[in-house]
């Protein structure tokens, strides 16, 4: 196990997420609201603009989580501090990826469908607990335009709704969690992910959290445990 000790907030959580092998909805929660470091270039004329540059063959925003991260990773340009998720939301629609301390051990990549994911509304201190449960009430409509969209992509097996709540007293948030096929690609990942950003914005939810199963970590068999509100092998309705 890497020592944690003198490390941020979200350093730590960059640590513990590859110490479980994922990028899940635990490490996500911290680096929404922890203030990164994000790469920009000067343009003549121009506001500075996120830095994007190639990283293991994605092209990606840069960011770091301290300046002596950031030099000792080489850069040297300017950097904007700016909340992880607020970060994330600049992305969506770009199809670009983002590095936090790239080329670093305590570092990540993320992919444009964690990006999205990232940009989620919500927002949650490090070192809160989160937890799964049923919705409150019933979202009908939104599961109706849900059904309708994943319907459309073959790779999606199940759909659950759950109700995302932090014991920092932050406001309880919905949240899509999807089962795919086994074997999915990245592509169909990030097409399920748009589908349900898609269904969100059609029925006017201004917060909605999305996620796939097998990036939830230890919070996965909780969300598996909560009744599928889509199955692909069901017989659609006629209306």
């Amino acid at each position: 196990m890497t020592a944690t000790a003198g490390l941020s907030p979200a350093e730590r959580a960059l640590v513990e997420g590859r110490e479980r092998g994922a990028v899940d909805e635990q490490l996500l929660v911290v680096l929404r609201s922890e203030s990164l470091l994000c790469g920009v270039d000067d343009v003549a004329g121009e506001a500075p603009r996120p830095a994007v540059r190639d990283v293991g063959g994605a092209a990606s925003v840069l960011a770091w989580t301290s300046e002596a991260r950031a030099h000792s990773g080489g850069w040297r340009g300017g950097l904007v501090p700016r909340p992880g998720g607020d970060i994330a939301r600049l992305l969506l629609g770009t199809g670009l990826g983002l590095a936090v301390n790239p080329g670093d051990l305590v570092g990540v990549g993320l992919p444009p469908t964690a990006v999205e994911r990232l940009a989620g509304t919500g927002t949650v201190a490090a070192g809160t607990a989160v937890y799964l449960g049923e919705p409150a009430a019933p979202m009908t409509a939104f599961e109706q335009t849900l059904a309708r969209a994943l319907r459309a992509l073959g790779a999606v097996a199940e759909a659950r709704l759950a109700t995302v709540v932090a014991d920092d007293g932050t406001a309880a948030r919905p949240m899509v969690v999807l089962s795919l096929n086994e074997g999915a690609t990245q592509a169909e990942r990030a097409s399920a992910v748009a589908a349900c950003s898609h269904a969100a914005q059609e029925d006017e939810l201004d917060v909605l959290d999305i996620a796939i199963d097998d990036e939830l970590g230890q919070l996965r068999q909780t969300a598996l445990a909560l009744p599928p509100i889509y199955r692909r092998d069901e017989t659609a309705p006629t209306s």
